[in-house]
């Protein structure tokens, strides 16, 4: 099949342009080419241009005729406008990637597709700009038919993980013997999804046209406490841990002192609050499974770390000694 990733230069986009070749597909991406982390595989077409450019997008794509396009890179409703608009009637799949994220608090477990989305006033810009990326699109596919499907991961990790606060830092501090600093109690339950698991969902909705108008959590097979995430990798590594906790009176002094941006280097927010997500949809709808555990994909990931020297890097540990000073 002729394929359209757009974005396809950092991590999700690279590794699915990727799998993509190696089935066989003619793969084309479009984006700017100013965030390359990596060279693209060989046989992949670039098309430059800047998403929230019309003119741009549509000098690039003129009578397009791609059979799937996969959209990785779409975070902001007027961008998402001008890509579906173009293909209209011209693709015979448009698969969006959304997120979690999207969802309101809830004490209901697993959330599933059906559950409410944070449409509160105070909601952050990422999540709010999805939500309506995915209106947008919804709306479309009713009025239109346009061929549309949505999936929504939480935090996905692997190799070349391009969020570093996340999992490669938990690496990086239990090498060097560091204390790993949790809000809370370390208790509360989220989930992650291996990036292999996330592309492998996206080739599986394009390839079934029950799919279309359809919206699909991708999750790893099992959530997991803080505290076990920790000890988990650390069973991987043959390290011992070192958690420290921070109850909420410290942890709003800490947040005042080091504000959002550098307090997020010292804790991991995903974890604030309990999260579990309901995968049933998509393995019964596409007989699709996940093929990494959470012990499998973190030793997959560590080995990769490993295997590339990133164990070598430098990494600031500033605003984690001053936390530790305040305790």
């Amino acid at each position: 099949m002729d394929i359209l990733v757009l974005g396809g230069s950092k991590f999700l986009g690279h590794r699915l342009v990727s799998l993509l070749l190696e089935q066989g597909d003619n793969v084309t991406v479009l984006n700017r080419g100013k965030t390359l982390v990596r060279e693209l595989p060989f046989g992949v077409t670039r098309l430059l241009a800047d998403r929230s450019d019309s003119n741009q997008v549509n000098n690039v794509l003129q009578d397009p005729k791609f059979d799937v396009v996969f959209d990785i890179s779409g975070y902001h409703p007027s961008d998402v406008s001008i890509t579906a608009n173009i293909f209209n009637g011209k693709v015979k799949k448009y698969i969006f990637c959304s997120t979690v994220a999207v969802y309101g608090d809830s004490g209901i477990f697993p959330i599933n597709e059906e559950s409410p989305l944070n449409r509160k006033k105070d909601a952050d810009d990422y999540c709010r700009d999805k939500i309506l990326c995915e209106d947008l699109l919804i709306e479309m596919f009713k009025s239109t038919d346009f061929p549309v499907s949505i999936i929504r991961p939480p935090y996905i990790y692997g190799p070349y993980d391009t969020f570093l606060p996340r999992l490669f830092s938990i690496f990086a501090r239990l090498t060097r013997g560091r204390e790993i600093i949790v809000h809370g109690d370390g208790r509360s339950l989220t989930h992650t999804v291996h990036v292999d698991d996330v592309t492998s969902a996206f080739i599986a909705v394009s390839e079934k046209d029950s799919t279309i108008g359809q919206i699909y959590n991708v999750a790893a097979p099992e959530a997991v406490t803080f505290n076990a995430y920790v000890e988990m990798i650390a069973s991987i590594m043959k390290v011992d841990t070192k958690l420290v906790y921070l109850n909420s009176s410290d942890h709003q002094m800490v947040l005042k002192e080091l504000g959002e941006r550098r307090f997020s280097k010292v804790f991991d927010g995903m974890w604030k609050n309990s999260s579990i997500y309901s995968t049933e949809k998509i393995r019964y709808d596409l007989d699709w499974s996940q093929e990494y555990s959470m012990y499998d994909g973190l030793k997959m990931t560590y080995q990769w770390w490993i295997d590339n020297g990133l164990d070598q890097q430098a990494w600031d540990w500033s605003a984690d000694d001053y936390v530790l000073s305040q305790i």
